[in-house]
């Protein structure tokens, strides 16, 4: 099984006071044990590395984080070339998505899998064609949870 994962759901993993952190922490657990594959483009990088670090206020924790990203088991990174740049540009402009999360909602549609995201406007603004779920949502539809 492959699944694409939103930065925000790798930050509120890494973040213990994070109002998400039970629900992320149980999803990685689950992926790791059952050996599913994570996808997200490189940029998640740089993401998670920023949010960390602002809402910590802690640079060598949004270094820390990064390292932990290269380190995940079972973690593909996706390189932003021109096809998934074009790609996202495009689910930017027809769902009304910020350019950071039209890469995700692209590498999902490309790879024809799941999105998971603790990110309203995403789940709200994705086609319906597209099944994109909360981390505690796609576990409780995981029959060997």
């Amino acid at each position: 099984m492959n699944l694409v994962v939103d930065a925000c759901v790798f930050v509120a993993e890494q973040i213990e006071d994070q109002r998400e952190f039970a629900a992320a922490d149980a999803f990685f657990d689950h992926c790791v044990r059952n050996g599913i594959r994570l996808y997200a483009p490189a940029i998640v990088l740089a993401e998670v590395a920023g949010a960390v670090t602002r809402i910590t206020g802690d640079s060598a924790m949004g270094g820390v984080s990064t390292t932990r990203l290269s380190h995940f088991p079972k973690l593909y990174l996706r390189q932003v070339d021109l096809s998934l740049a074009e790609a996202a540009a495009r689910v930017a402009a027809r769902f009304l998505l910020r350019g950071a999360d039209s890469h995700y909602v692209a590498l999902a549609r490309e790879l024809k899998c799941p999105l998971i995201t603790h990110d309203d406007e995403v789940i709200q603004r994705c086609p319906p064609t597209m099944k994109v779920l909360r981390p505690d949502k796609w576990l409780d539809l995981q029959p060997d949870r």
